[in-house]
């Protein structure tokens, strides 16, 4: 059901649902946060303005401890944390405050204490919510030659990798284990008007990783299996044949071989790497799929895109579109197009929740088939 005649006053950019699946956050260009009950039936209950962020709201992401507080993620590149209950700003990050560097994405560790923001100047902040400081405990970036957007995030079901994804559909794996090492580039790659807009992994199919793009794909990975590309092999001066009679000048010599060194690569240039592809499909023809969401169990994914629609596709234990999904099933509708995408599921089924350039948030139960 659309509820317009209570809601937000400009673009909805970002929506998700609690844990328990009670709760929708919405965030909007109008600078708000706000609250909607779910119920038994079909409806979202407005509840109101839960938060004036003061600048538009581009990420929100719920704490993973009991869902208590909401971390959104602003315009101006500050990350605002807020008790759900209450509405009390509890705490604000931001870093370098004048490059307005707005937040795309957001996302927490299990335990709650770190939070990952992504911006885009291509940089991913690492906070630790623990601490008083109000400098990110780490900053991952690229080269800054790759000129690269982050748009979205996700983490690893161990929490050792951080995946980011954004601009020249760059998909990038980062080790948070190994601070000292490259960043991994899944290839192919695009061109300046490619966008990997959304990222999805199911929690508990911690491996099988899913991407949007603004061709209208979604592919779905085995990220467990990445390998390194083939470096090209060293180069060698060729040995004396068995034929040729070394001269005294080259007799001392002869058996020397010399071996090209290549240059040492900075820790901000990725390396290279291939991933076995699952399955890939254009799920909302040529138009950008804009958001996507697994369900915990990897099962269920759902995608909103630029043709309006809300698709479900139900996907096998291997990671592919099972075969009475081929084509999705649309769930829904908007008349401008959708930014985002939820999925969530209670006692009574599996609920979509969506937001787009309608002002609109949007719920559907959508009883399986």
């Amino acid at each position: 059901r659309l509820l317009g005649q209570e809601g937000h006053t400009d673009l909805v950019n970002t929506e998700r649902v609690s844990s328990d699946a009670r709760l929708v956050l919405s965030g909007s260009d109008d600078r708000t946060v706000r609250s909607w009950a779910i119920d038994k039936g079909n409806d979202l209950k407005y509840e109101g303005i839960l938060v004036d962020a003061g600048k538009p709201v581009r990420a929100l992401r719920f704490m993973p401890k009991n869902n208590s507080q909401v971390a959104a993620g602003l315009e101006n590149g500050a990350v605002q944390i807020w008790n759900v209950a209450t509405g009390e700003k509890l705490r604000e990050l931001i870093y370098q405050p004048t490059l307005n560097d707005r937040v795309f994405d957001l996302i927490f560790t299990a335990n709650s204490r770190y939070l990952f923001s992504g911006h885009g100047s291509g940089q991913v902040l690492m906070w630790d919510l623990l601490s008083p400081d109000q400098e990110p405990k780490r900053v991952l970036r690229l080269d800054r030659k790759l000129d690269y957007t982050v748009q979205s995030l996700e983490l690893s079901g161990d929490e050792r990798t951080l995946i980011s994804a954004g601009r020249f559909n760059r998909l990038i794996l980062w080790d948070l284990d190994k601070p000292d090492t490259r960043p991994r580039r899944l290839t192919p790659r695009g061109g300046q008007n490619d966008v990997i807009w959304g990222l999805a992994l199911a929690s508990q199919a911690p491996t099988l990783l899913a991407t949007a793009d603004s061709q209208g794909n979604i592919i779905t990975w085995d990220i467990s299996k990445c390998k390194e590309k083939p470096a090209l092999p060293l180069l060698l001066e060729p040995e004396p044949t068995a034929a040729s009679t070394p001269t005294a000048s080259t007799a001392s010599t002869a058996s020397v071989k010399t071996v090209t060194v290549p240059e040492p690569v900075a820790l901000d240039v990725p390396v290279d790497v291939e991933c076995p592809v699952l399955d890939a499909w254009k799920a909302h023809g040529s138009y950008a799929v804009r958001s996507i969401a697994f369900s915990a169990d990897g099962r269920t994914l759902i995608s909103g895109g630029d043709d309006h629609r809300v698709i479900l596709w139900k996907l096998t234990a291997q990671g592919k579109r099972d075969s009475t999904s081929v084509d999705g099933r649309v769930v829904g509708e908007h008349p401008l197009k959708i930014n985002s995408v939820d999925l969530s599921r209670d006692r009574l089924g599996i609920i979509g929740v969506s937001g787009g350039d309608d002002y609109k948030v949007t719920m559907r139960r959508v009883e399986p088939k």
